[in-house]
């Protein structure tokens, strides 16, 4: 786009301005967004990213780093959690995280990837008391793929009336 029709169509959104709320408005808008230190050059404004206050969406490592100061034994517990999470040692699918937050009693983990799931699932993490912290913590590994189709598979048994070893053709005694 040339600098020519980029200044029309700014004379153009600015006539549209003026004529739907008035030249003071318009005014008086325009000098608050200028002065404005939301503003980077060029006028753009900037990503909302940069704005963002720190202390109201902590991360997980800012949240860890705290709570190393506070409480030695929750910290141990979630920064080793964490570090399994990263590592994909424990939870290594989206279902799994699923799973385990319903099991614990957190309702809705959303997020579509996982990436978006860990931070949500630590900071619920985070609000338990330590004692009821390790018991989800050791019921996490038990949390898979695997364990969730021999879960399906007993939903189907009891659907279809069987027996695992009717199921399998094994001849019990």
């Amino acid at each position: 786009m040339t600098r020519k029709s980029g200044q029309s169509l700014v004379d153009d959104a600015i006539g549209l301005l003026v004529k739907h709320f008035g030249a003071d408005q318009v005014r008086a808008s325009l000098a608050k967004a200028s002065a404005s230190p939301a503003r980077a050059s060029g006028g753009q404004p900037r990503s909302g990213s940069s704005r963002r206050d720190p202390h109201a969406n902590p991360t997980v490592t800012s949240m860890l780093e705290r709570l190393r100061q506070g409480d030695e034994e929750k910290y141990r517990l979630l920064a080793g959690f964490y570090t399994q999470l990263k590592e994909r040692t424990v939870l290594p699918e989206s279902q799994d995280i699923r799973q385990f937050a319903q099991l614990i009693g957190l309702k809705e983990v959303g997020g579509k990837s996982r990436k978006d799931m860990v931070p949500r699932l630590m900071r619920f993490l985070f609000e338990r008391p330590t004692e009821r912290l390790q018991a989800d913590i050791e019921a996490a590994p038990n949390v898979s793929e695997q364990q969730r189709q021999k879960g399906f598979s007993v939903i189907t048994d009891k659907l279809l009336g069987e027996k695992p070893e009717e199921r399998l053709g094994v001849q019990l005694g």
